[in-house]
């Protein structure tokens, strides 16, 4: 299987089970903000898009420094 393949494949998969999680919550509360939160649910599956076409475009075309200096990604990733 080549490395793009098997990212599609990856994908798919986690595509499918974000499909499967947004099934579960009626489309009306998806913009809710839960009392003791500070986002909703759209947000945080928003948030999970985004890394996953992240993680894959830096698969396929490796490290992008330019992408790297506007996206400062260790700034967001310290606890």
């Amino acid at each position: 299987m080549s490395k793009i393949d098997f990212l599609k494949e990856q994908i798919i998969e986690a595509r499918t089970f974000v499909n499967c999680l947004m099934s579960e919550l009626p489309e009306d509360l998806w913009y809710v903000i839960p009392e003791g939160t500070d986002s909703n649910f759209i947000w945080q599956v928003g948030h999970l898009l985004v890394s996953q076409n992240f993680h894959t475009l830096t698969a396929v075309t490796g490290v992008n420094e330019k992408v790297g200096r506007l996206v400062p990604i260790q700034k967001y990733n310290r606890i």
